[in-house]
């Protein structure tokens, strides 16, 4: 069975204001449809309106180029800020993947299942294709 990637961590550091290099990185992402979630890094390093400040600086800059933002959890690892809800969306990741070829299996073997639509896109793409929802999206 081919293995594929099932979700990218794009690692973005908090403390500083958004790279030119790490908004074209995740709209390279969308374009090739790869799946992906912003990992907000070093949360503890500065004050809580510095952090807010720059991750929404960093949201408004993709809302350029996305109609609806990728998922994004805000981390802390000096705090363990953030782990329990990047643990759950990695477990709710392998979960629907499994559902999925369950479906997929069922559906070769001819029991009868509903498919459905899946995207895993955190986020629109900037053509508007992907799954709409920000199911993990934490604010400091």
């Amino acid at each position: 069975m081919k293995k594929s990637i099932l979700t990218l961590f794009v690692l973005i550091d908090a403390t500083i204001s958004p790279q030119k290099i790490d908004l074209e990185f995740i709209n390279w992402l969308g374009e090739m449809r790869i799946p992906f979630a912003l990992i907000f890094t070093k949360s503890d390093r500065e004050n809580a309106l510095t952090i807010q400040k720059n991750v929404r600086n960093f949201k408004e800059k993709l809302s350029e180029n996305w109609e609806t933002l990728p998922n994004y959890i805000i981390t802390s690892s000096e705090k363990y800020r953030g782990r329990n809800e990047v643990l759950t969306y990695i477990q709710e990741i392998i979960q629907t993947q499994q559902e999925i070829e369950q479906k997929v299996y069922d559906s070769y073997n001819g029991i009868d299942t509903n498919l459905g639509a899946y995207s895993p896109f955190g986020g629109d793409l900037p053509n508007g294709q992907g799954n709409s929802g920000n199911v993990f999206t934490q604010i400091l």
